[in-house]
């Protein structure tokens, strides 16, 4: 199997406006056997929100990538291959908290939320972590998807931070066919209240998860600011950063990915 894996961002309207800098970030390295995807979103209400998303996001990715098996595909390595998504969140935690130090901030100025994700195709484990508002998608080889994890907002609306450890949220799956994942900015396109009160994906999530679509097309439905969707929906309202990181397995014909990491 080869991954071709697919990367948006687009600063938010308001922060175009005033010129406000991108807070998101996401970083994407090898692995072995695919990639390891780190996608961060810096807080708007923390006076260094930006460079809290990059370190988060670089560290714990590189963090993966040096600490991840050869081999996932063992009991062994399915074991190391998850504790390494786990520990990427201390390492991410104890990076704020040195950034924090060296730049005369504190760590809370850095609060960023951060998602990370292990995948080598759908004969291995993709190992996750989670904390905060984004979203992370799979689909399985059924065609059936799964929301991995709800948003966190705390009671009075703050989003959860790396830095609350109670928050993270860990997980391993299997047979996944493909991954979306998703901040905040986009994340109500691809994940809705059900009629039970609780998040699942939407049908657009469905449509951009069943198959790789042009990349330019890609781009051009994720950065539009007014109008609906494909299915009449009106989903562009946000004006926040927004980023997605799309990844799909596919029969051995070469990679798809642009580069090792971005």
């Amino acid at each position: 199997m080869a991954v071709l894996d697919y990367k948006f961002h687009m600063r938010g309207i308001l922060h175009q406006k005033v010129g406000d800098p991108y807070e998101d970030f996401y970083s994407v390295r090898r692995l072995p056997h695919g990639r390891v995807a780190s996608v961060a979103d810096g807080m708007g209400s923390c006076a260094r929100a930006s460079l809290g998303s990059r370190c988060a996001a670089h560290v714990a990715s590189r963090h993966v990538a040096s600490s991840a098996p050869g081999d996932s595909a063992s009991p062994t390595g399915q074991i190391c291959v998850a504790g390494a998504v786990a520990s990427s969140f201390s390492a991410a935690a104890g990076a704020l908290e040195r950034e924090a130090r060296a730049t005369g901030c504190a760590v809370g100025d850095l609060g960023t939320t951060l998602m990370v994700a292990s995948f080598e195709g759908p004969e291995r484990p993709l190992c996750y972590g989670h904390v905060g508002d984004g979203a992370m998608i799979v689909r399985y080889a059924d065609g059936s998807l799964e929301l991995l994890e709800e948003p966190q907002v705390g009671s009075g609306g703050g989003t959860y931070s790396v830095s609350m450890g109670e928050a993270w949220r860990f997980g391993t799956r299997y047979g996944v066919g493909a991954l979306l994942m998703t901040t905040d900015g986009l994340r109500d396109a691809f994940v809705e209240h059900g009629d039970t009160g609780s998040w699942q994906p939407t049908e657009l999530a469905r449509r951009v998860m069943e198959a790789p679509a042009d990349a330019g097309e890609l781009d051009e439905l994720f950065s539009a600011t007014q109008g609906v969707d494909g299915l009449g929906e009106g989903i562009w309202a946000s004006t926040d950063d927004r980023t997605v990181y799309v990844a799909w397995w596919l029969p051995d014909e070469g990679d798809g990915s642009k580069s090792d990491e971005e």
